[in-house]
C-alpha cells in the first residue's frame, strides 16, 4: 500500500512520561483518547480517505485485526501477507 509510519512514533505524551492513551467512563461506556503524532494522523487520514470510510470504521477494522492477529499467534499460527488468497486458512474481507 506504501503507507509507512514508524511504529515507536506513532502514538506519543507531551512529556514524555505520561500514558499517551488515557480511559474514562462514563454509564457503561468508555472514552479512550490517544495522543498522536502529526505523521501517524495523517497516515490515519490517508487510509480512511483512500478507503472511503470514516476514521471510526478504519480504527474499528485495525481493533479486529489486531484481535485476529493475537489470538492466531496464542494458536500457534503465522500472521503475515501471501502472495494469493489460495493459501489462506483465514481471509480478511471488506478491509
Amino acid at each position: 500500500m506504501g503507507i509507512h509510519v514508524d511504529s515507536q512514533n506513532l502514538l506519543h505524551s507531551a512529556d514524555g512520561v505520561t500514558s499517551p492513551v488515557s480511559v474514562s467512563a462514563e454509564h457503561g461506556t468508555f472514552f479512550v483518547t490517544m495522543k498522536m503524532s502529526e505523521a501517524a494522523f495523517k497516515t490515519l487520514d490517508k487510509l480512511a480517505e483512500s478507503s472511503g470510510q470514516p476514521l471510526d470504521q478504519v480504527i474499528s477494522k485495525a481493533f479486529l485485526l489486531y484481535k485476529a492477529a493475537a489470538d492466531a499467534h496464542k494458536d500457534g499460527k503465522s500472521v503475515g501477507v501471501a502472495p494469493s488468497p489460495d493459501v489462506l486458512e483465514t481471509e480478511f474481507v471488506g478491509i
